[in-house]
């Protein structure tokens, strides 16, 4: 049950990575132990550990892609050239109070 609801929450929490992982990974974990004891005699809920398995590995993978595609975003110069200029374009825009 546990692992259905951290693989859940890792899918959630898609907008902040590091918690996408870390909830992906305890769903793995406890995906992997409700599997193994669900194959017991008249021990049910392998279906619900399957299910939390699969979204936690789905929401660790999800997780790891953003971060991927931030890093490969932020590493290239003409990216970082454009944010630039941008903050610029706003700067102008705004006036700041003076303290």
């Amino acid at each position: 049950m546990f692992a259905l609801v951290f693989g859940l929450s890792a899918l959630v929490s898609w907008l902040l990575p590091p918690l996408a992982i870390l909830f992906g990974i305890i769903a793995l974990i406890l995906g992997i132990a409700g599997v193994s004891k669900a194959d017991g005699y008249r021990v049910t809920g392998k279906g619900v550990a399957a299910s939390g398995l699969v979204l936690g590995l789905l929401g660790a993978l999800l997780g790891l892609a953003i971060i991927a595609g931030l890093a490969n975003f932020l590493t290239n110069e003409q990216n970082l050239q454009m944010i630039e200029n941008e903050i610029q374009d706003l700067r102008g825009e705004v006036e700041l109070p003076s303290p």
